[in-house]
């Protein structure tokens, strides 16, 4: 398969219903509470919080900006915690989660601090995602995430604003 073209684009509360959809897609398998459209929205409201939205718009079909995958940040002095990355299960292995990483690594260019993540302890995907894009571990939650069967560790993870 080729490799797609991704467009990666700002979106904002009135974005919250189809995040939240995507949301839910993306963390299905994981067993995770899903993030209703309206935490989403009071989220994205809050000051220093921004979200990116990917699609793909050659090599997979996408009609009308379907939402393929988001990444949703708060910036707080000199760091910024990712609070939700996601990709539809049907576009994962696309790159759309690295050029999420990407757009958002792009607006600390030149500054010094840290991005900050907690990521479920039993979402090994992800966590091999997050140390290929040069996040590292720093500690863990105990009993952070509600999940389906019960609750699990989040592990916190990390990386500097200058790492590309």
């Amino acid at each position: 398969m080729t490799a797609p073209i991704i467009r990666i684009r700002s979106v904002g509360p009135a974005h919250a219903s189809p995040l939240a959809e995507l949301h839910s897609r993306a963390f299905a398998e994981t067993g995770q509470a899903d993030w209703s459209a309206a935490s989403i929205a009071a989220t994205l409201a809050t000051p220093a919080t921004t979200a990116r939205l990917a699609d793909v718009i050659n090599g997979v079909a996408l009609r009308d900006q379907t939402s393929s995958g988001f990444i949703i940040c708060r910036f707080a002095g000199d760091t910024a915690e990712i609070l939700t990355l996601c990709v539809d299960p049907k576009y994962q292995r696309l790159g759309l989660g690295s050029a999420l990483i990407h757009s958002l690594a792009s607006i600390f260019i030149g500054e010094t601090g840290a991005l900050y993540l907690e990521v479920a302890a039993t979402n090994a995907k992800a966590i091999s995602f997050y140390e290929k894009h040069g996040f590292s571990v720093q500690g863990r939650r105990p009993n952070y995430y509600e999940t389906t069967t019960g609750r699990t560790d989040a592990i916190l993870m990390a990386r500097p604003f200058a790492q590309h």
